[in-house]
């Protein structure tokens, strides 16, 4: 009868420490991951910062932004199809979004190119900023 206490306390023991030792490696498998996904976002937004940095003019700029809202799109339809989800609509509001941005972009690009010369630079710049930015807000008013 001793004995069979005695077994089923190893037995119990035994089982306790098995338990403990899938929960720590659970606990590390999880936790390695999670260090592995900030690592991955934190080289992303890297590479975005720099991406940024580094484009230089309007057109790239532009661009710049153009690529920004198709990757936006790309990972909620992406996300939708994990899901099972209709996407037709991301797809629509995407295309929706990259024509209106570059209906923007040439807006813009078209007002600064053809009108800086009635900017009075002889002003104060800050002066002269905001009379640029208020003569463009209303062309955009005008071209939508």
């Amino acid at each position: 009868m001793e004995q069979i206490f005695k077994y089923k306390y190893l037995w119990i023991n035994l089982d306790t420490k098995k338990l403990r030792s899938q929960r720590l490696l659970q606990t590390q498998i999880t936790t390695a991951t999670n260090e592995e996904k900030a690592a991955l976002k934190s080289v992303e937004e890297l590479k975005k910062t720099i991406r940024e940095a580094t484009a230089r003019g309007d057109e790239e700029l532009r661009q710049l932004e153009l690529n920004k809202i198709s990757e936006h799109f790309q990972k909620l339809i992406e996300q939708a199809e994990a899901n099972n989800l209709v996407t037709d609509e991301l797809k629509a509001a995407r295309d929706l979004a990259i024509k209106d941005k570059e209906q923007h972009s040439f807006s813009f690009s078209y007002y600064s190119t053809a009108h800086k010369d009635k900017i009075n630079y002889n002003n104060d710049t800050v002066k002269a900023r905001s009379n640029y930015n208020n003569d463009a807000s209303i062309t955009f008013i005008g071209n939508m």
